[in-house]
């Protein structure tokens, strides 16, 4: 009846105003309800009004009242959904009508352009990025749009261990660097296992098999790689089924053909990176610029998160007590305390089998100690304390009181910070 100017004006008022009452009583209660209808209602009320005002007015402009309740269903509309297009296309397809596509389309932007500011969707998100809902199949959508070749200029080149190296070759190598995964590889350079620290820890210090044991030996050949091709999601999920900080990169075409190791902290940073420049519309330089998981890490506190169950090593203990606190420890370094329990130093595996290749078993755990230890505080952050701990690559930071520098707290490891960030990333 609107449509055919068969309502009076104060009635196509009335019914606007009584519309208005009810949609926002019935909404603002918290009651079912939606918010289309009463839009498309209120509308072209207020359209129907303004038309048959405007035809009073002037008869020979105006002549067709009722156009003005179809141009305000889809003006009305298209302020309250910020969705101009859309609200114009399904309003002409409701009057199966496109003869007013042209003042729809004027009066839609204005509508929008004016009412930016406000939305009756107080708490709906900007974007899908910002929604917590759909934060997981992002997480794995950024992932899987990644691919490992994008990483290749990042990863790691370390040294290979040849098959027929021995034991005691090899204890030479792990002394003189900071490596924690072995490839191994044949006369051809070609990968054929891997090991790491941990796998060795139980023989590490025994000099009976230096010349017995070879590192093909030694070596897992049942080998977690991955290929340029592979994107992220697929990484990280290979990264979690031993619990590995680094994975052996090969070629596409040849799986024995060792590129490098690619770090799950490469991985994480690509992710948080890519993150960032889908917020911002724009790629993003690696400058040091905080996205939100960074954010948390820099407003999360190290003692959420740090160890108290410390394995500490008393200062007087002689090296060959050393040699049996490591073996059945699983740990590779440890906060050295003096007599007061006071932290005096750290000490790692490497230092153990540096001291034990020198055959002086009169030395103590204070002797070979490392007495410039990287800390942090109970009061630190977790960037703060990733900063530091994947910078010389350490396996973990004593955690000191913020007041007393000397006074140990507890430990933090990599994996503690990695998690972190990991749960951060995740949790959006």
């Amino acid at each position: 009846m609107a449509l055919d100017n068969q309502l009076p004006t104060l009635l196509l008022l009335g019914l606007a105003l009584g519309k208005i009452m009810t949609t926002s009583f019935s909404i603002g209660s918290g009651g079912s309800g939606g918010v289309f209808g009463p839009s498309v209602v209120i509308g072209g009320a207020l359209g129907g009004a303004v038309g048959r005002t405007f035809y009073s007015l002037m008869p020979g402009i105006v002549t067709q009242p009722g156009a003005f309740v179809v141009v305000g269903m889809a003006g009305f509309f298209a302020a309250v959904s910020n969705s101009p297009i859309s609200t114009i296309i399904f309003v002409s397809e409701m009057t199966n009508s496109y003869h007013l596509l042209l003042p729809s389309m004027l009066v839609c932007t204005i509508a929008f352009l004016l009412s930016r500011r406000w939305t009756i969707y107080v708490k709906q998100v900007k974007t899908k990025l910002d929604s917590n809902a759909h934060m997981g199949d992002f997480f794995v959508d950024v992932l899987a749009s990644i691919k490992v070749r994008e990483l290749l200029p990042g990863i790691r080149k370390v040294e290979l261990i040849p098959e027929d190296m021995t034991f005691a070759q090899f204890r030479e190598v792990f002394r003189s660097g900071q490596q924690h995964y072995f490839p191994v590889v044949d006369k051809e350079k070609r990968l054929t296992g891997i090991f790491s620290v941990n796998d060795i820890r139980t023989v590490i210090f025994d000099q009976t098999i230096g010349e017995l044991i070879c590192m093909k030996d030694v070596a897992n050949p049942d080998i977690i790689f991955t290929t340029p091709s592979e994107d992220l999601n697929e990484v990280l999920k290979k990264f979690t089924i031993r619990n590995l900080h680094r994975l052996p990169v090969v070629k596409d075409e040849d799986h024995s053909i060792l590129l490098g190791m690619l770090d799950r902290k490469e991985v994480i940073e690509n992710y948080n990176r890519r993150v960032q420049e889908a917020k911002s519309g724009q790629p993003i330089e690696d400058t040091g610029g905080d996205s939100g998981e960074v954010a948390r890490l820099k407003n999360t506190r190290v003692k959420d998160a740090m160890s108290l169950d410390i394995e500490v090593i008393p200062y007087d203990m002689n090296l060959e007590s050393l040699k049996e606190f490591v073996y059945k420890r699983k740990f590779n370094s440890f906060p050295v305390v003096d007599a007061q329990g006071r932290l005096s130093g750290i000490l790692s595996l490497s230092d153990c089998q540096a001291a034990l290749m020198k055959g002086d078993m009169s030395v103590t755990a204070h002797d070979i100690a490392t007495h410039n230890v990287v800390t942090v505080t109970d009061e630190d952050t977790y960037f703060s304390a990733l900063s530091k701990i994947t910078g010389p690559d350490f396996a973990i930071l004593p955690v000191v009181d913020s007041n007393d520098p000397k006074k140990l707290l507890g430990v933090i490891s990599r994996r503690d910070i990695m998690s972190a960030f990991s749960s951060a990333i995740v949790q959006g």
